[in-house]
């Protein structure tokens, strides 16, 4: 290969690359209808699975709100606290992983978090009737 024929690639991969990413990072900005006008008791990002997407890093929004709470990665769920369990879990690299159990199963793929190193996190699920099972 010449020289501008590698130049030409190298330019050709790193644009996709950045494209992908770019669509990855705007997709978790998208916001779930009931969220609009709504300041969530806590904001925060981590890494884990969403479907049959793995984010290694801090990609996937969780926003946790007075009655539900909303999860971001390639689509938006908002599952009620009471629709709500988490399964503790070792998942595919995953060393803690803690997979989101819906009871009214209106979403399909499966969710794996990473649980974050947040106190308040495990404390507001805590009070609004979550149950982490092991």
């Amino acid at each position: 290969m010449k020289l501008p024929s590698i130049i030409f690639f190298f330019i050709l991969v790193i644009g996709i690359v950045s494209a992908v990413l770019y669509n990855v990072l705007k997709k978790t900005q998208d916001i779930y209808s009931d969220e609009v006008g709504k300041t969530p008791i806590l904001s925060l990002r981590t890494a884990g699975k969403f479907g049959f997407i793995r984010y290694k890093g801090p990609i996937i929004r969780i926003n946790l709100y007075d009655d539900f709470i909303v999860i971001s990665g390639r689509s938006v769920v908002k599952i009620d606290y009471k629709d709500l369990s988490f399964k503790r879990s070792s998942y595919y690299f995953f060393n803690k992983a803690l997979l989101v159990m819906e009871k009214s199963k209106e979403h399909p793929a499966e969710i794996y978090l990473i649980p974050p190193d947040n106190k308040e996190f495990y404390e507001i699920l805590l009070k609004k009737g979550v149950k982490i099972l092991e």
